[in-house]
């Protein structure tokens, strides 16, 4: 539907422009907020082009509906929990990196490793079946499924990673909440200090969310490195930032997307600092493999000249 704004354009704090690549199989999370339409200022008339179905918004934005592709409802998706626990249920688990994390996710990310879904083009930009979504979702929190084998219907790459981040976006008090707009500033500028926002949001809340936020960078950090996912640390970024930006409680969109540029930078410059890290350790086991390569040699050597 195209048309003409006519001024005054009534409560145009209230709508936003969204940059969307043309991909039919886009996450509607990705939609990358540009300027709401009370910051644009024009002389003459500017024509828009409106989708007839609302715009899909992830949180930190209000009034967010999701569009339910299968029965044509529309369906209020905030301040809803994905998992039905709580940081002091028992469906925890200590992990190899002993963080407290959730049983599910724990498997949902060993199932997108196990699968091969790490390299799959596009994982976490792409939205998943919302039928089988809703699905995988009952089966887990009224049947108990907590891994691949226990599911009916069978677990789904693209719809596991969906629900990964829905469960980021419904998080009563999101990833980077506790960090103020000077905060989020400061990381999202300084590349090294950026690192530290883990010890920061250990000081301001408690270990369950620093180990969550390791959890998250560390999964983001494998699919980086996938050369197949086409899922690089910008890209990632993009598509998290939404997800852990702020609470949709929020009542100015402008801070609301200051909060997700800064944490899209957040999100990147830790990815790329994790990957780092890994290749410096691969790198020293090597040398010390090949180092105990070269002592065996000589020994070996040794021994045939006592010979």
């Amino acid at each position: 539907v195209r048309f003409i704004e006519k001024h005054p354009f009534e409560n145009s704090s209230n709508f936003c422009l969204f940059l969307k690549p043309n991909d039919d199989n886009l996450d509607p999370i990705q939609l990358i907020p540009l300027i709401t339409l009370d910051q644009i200022e024009s002389p003459d008339p500017i024509s828009f082009i409106l989708d007839p179905k609302p715009i899909l918004k992830p949180s930190p934005f209000p009034g967010i509906t999701y569009h339910n592709d299968d029965n044509n409802e529309y369906e209020e998706q905030q301040n809803i929990e994905i998992f039905n626990c709580s940081p002091a249920s028992d469906s925890f688990i200590i992990d190899e990196k002993n963080r407290k994390i959730l049983t599910i996710l724990h498997e949902m990310k060993k199932f997108l490793i196990d699968s091969d879904g790490i390299n799959h083009e596009g994982i976490f930009r792409i939205a998943g079946s919302e039928s089988t979504l809703k699905e995988t979702i009952r089966e887990i929190n009224i049947d108990g499924v907590l891994s691949p084998n226990e599911s009916k219907i069978g677990w789904k790459i693209h719809e596991i990673a969906t629900i990964i981040k829905r469960y980021f976006i419904t998080m009563p008090t999101k990833l980077l909440n506790s960090l103020t707009e000077k905060e989020m500033r400061t990381y999202s500028e300084d590349e090294k200090l950026s690192c530290s926002v883990a010890e920061t949001l250990l000081s301001k809340q408690d270990q369950h969310i620093q180990d969550l936020w390791s959890w998250l960078i560390d999964i983001l950090s494998i699919v980086a490195q996938s050369e197949t996912s086409k899922m690089d640390s910008l890209n990632l970024s993009l598509v998290l930032a939404p997800c852990i930006a702020c609470n949709p409680s929020y009542d100015n969109p402008l801070l609301e997307l200051t909060l997700t540029k800064y944490a899209s930078d957040i999100i990147r410059f830790n990815i790329e600092k994790n990957i780092s890290l890994k290749n410096k350790a691969n790198g020293s086991n090597n040398n010390s493999d090949n180092k105990n390569n070269n002592n065996n040699s000589i020994n070996e050597n040794n021994n045939n000249n006592n010979e």
